[in-house]
């Protein structure tokens, strides 16, 4: 079907919010003049929502007043849908996207060598969720790559392909495009083991680093299975190629680990509200960590601070030898003294009495046995 965009009708719309339908894009734009479709942009493999869509006017003036208007910042709130200001631009075919995609891509690779590295949110904000990776490294039951392949094994497949497609229901997860999960990994592969395969497989010979991670997933509580492998791992590298080719070379080879397992390797699955967790932890650490630094760093050797004993500290409440002993200033009770011993050398001195204690049980019971 050929491209209507020439005519000035369409308005590609971002930052539309994943609850928006498409009868809620029509029923909004609808009051800025008469409309032939409204439609959401879904992602084909998880029915869900990217974010963008399509608005076609009836005419093209009204297009050109929305596409106006939207550009002036005090009308933001106008196209504001779900608490989310919409962006607003002119539709374009597909052959022009491409091109114009091409041109910022040789732009990008040309002033790219001293760009500094990003991190993977960044990376994600611009190259988007990679879901074009979900499909790499897929093996379905009766092609020729299942071959050789065991009823255990395709189940297995089969089950962590209904997991993939849940969890990319979530917009906050997305396909690492330089990172491969490995599982179905012999229990007695090592970290060195496997990187060691990888380097193989790409020639790595320590002149470049092209392997940035490489970690065989352990158990962690305590008890007998403690620090034993669970059978995955997870291999990053520097560049999408570099982890595409360990993709095509592990995934399903018989020969890796001598006929034990075949390896099950797919692009890794991340987080994003995880990752960006992550880093807003690294940085409280790093900026700790910097002022700490410099308000404890010493220049000068004099200027250290005296020993522990030279120094004055206030008294610690909880030692006894510390503690003001309250001085008899005043009699415990007021009124007449009542002695109870007679003072030597007194002897008009009236003869006290001293009050009778309590007697014990012991000697209740022998006083109820004399009366009887």
């Amino acid at each position: 079907m050929p491209s209507d965009t020439h005519e000035g009708r369409t308005i590609f719309v971002r930052n539309l919010s994943f609850d928006v339908d498409n009868d809620k894009l029509y029923d909004f734009f609808a009051d800025f003049g008469a409309l032939e479709f409204a439609k959401v942009v879904k992602d084909p493999v998880t029915s869900h929502s990217r974010g963008t869509g399509f608005v076609k006017f009836t005419r093209a003036i009204d297009a050109a007043c929305v596409l106006a208007d939207s550009c002036e910042p005090q009308n933001a709130a106008r196209f504001t849908l779900d608490n989310r200001t919409m962006h607003l631009s002119m539709a374009i075919s597909r052959e022009e996207a491409q091109q114009l995609k091409s041109t910022e891509k040789t732009t990008a690779e040309s002033a790219g060598s001293n760009r500094p590295a990003l991190s993977q949110a960044d990376h994600l904000h611009q190259t988007g969720r990679n879901l074009h990776l979900a499909r790499v490294g897929l093996i379905r039951p009766g092609t020729a790559a299942a071959e050789g392949l065991t009823a255990q094994d395709l189940a297995k497949r089969e089950a962590l392909l209904h997991e993939k497609k849940a969890k990319l229901k979530n917009p906050s997860i997305f396909i690492s495009d330089i990172r491969l999960c490995l599982r179905n990994l012999p229990l007695t592969v090592t970290d060195e083991d496997l990187r060691q395969i990888c380097a193989d497989i790409l020639g790595d010979k320590g002149k470049k680093r092209r392997i940035t991670e490489c970690r065989v997933m352990r158990n962690l509580q305590p008890g007998k299975q403690q620090f034993r492998s669970l059978g995955y791992a997870f291999v990053s590298c520097s560049t999408h190629a570099d982890a595409l080719k360990l993709l095509n070379a592990l995934n399903n080879n018989p020969d890796v680990f001598k006929g034990q397992r075949r390896p099950i390797v797919e692009f890794s699955l991340e987080n994003m509200l995880a990752l960006e967790k992550k880093r807003r932890r690294a940085e409280r650490c790093a900026a700790i960590q910097s002022k700490r630094l410099s308000g404890k760093t010493l220049t000068n050797p004099g200027d250290r601070p005296p020993p522990a004993s030279m120094r004055s500290h206030k008294p610690n409440p909880g030692n006894r030898s510390n503690k003001q002993v309250p001085t008899r200033i005043l009699p415990k009770r007021f009124g007449p003294k009542n002695r109870h011993r007679k003072r030597k050398g007194s002897s008009n001195a009236k003869k006290s009495v001293k009050p009778k204690g309590r007697i014990s049980r012991k000697q209740k019971r022998l006083k109820q046995h004399m009366q009887k």
